[in-house]
């Protein structure tokens, strides 16, 4: 996993809240 996935993930989680944390492009 690279950074951006992980920012990725926390920009999708902050803005989606009831989303799969796993959900959305892996670009790790």
């Amino acid at each position: 996993i690279t950074e951006a996935g992980l920012l990725w993930r926390g920009s999708t989680i902050a803005l989606s809240v009831g989303a799969d944390p796993q959900g959305g492009p892996e670009l790790g």
